[in-house]
């Protein structure tokens, strides 16, 4: 339980900082050009939108339910229609 806190505090934590800082994240890792042609903000649109999953994931982590979240992307995936069911 203190791992899953720690863990997903320090998720939601990059994820900020990536938001926070994404124009000096782009000086250290330099142009993406995939996301130059995918998105209109080019590199910095995506690492925010990278830092704005993280901090999703961390959230979805840090309260425990990742494993229903999980498992009702993959049952939906499968199409057995039980999807977003315990």
């Amino acid at each position: 339980m203190f791992a899953r806190i720690v863990f997903g505090l320090i998720g939601a934590l990059l994820g900020y900082l990536a938001l926070r800082y994404a124009n000096r994240v782009q000086e250290i890792v330099g142009r993406w050009d995939w996301a130059e042609k995918l998105f209109a903000g080019g590199t910095q649109s995506a690492i925010k939108l990278l830092g704005i999953l993280a901090i999703i994931a961390s959230f979805i982590y840090l309260t425990g339910t990742h494993e229903m979240f999980v498992k009702n992307i993959v049952q939906s995936l499968q199409g057995n229609g039980q999807s977003l069911t315990r």
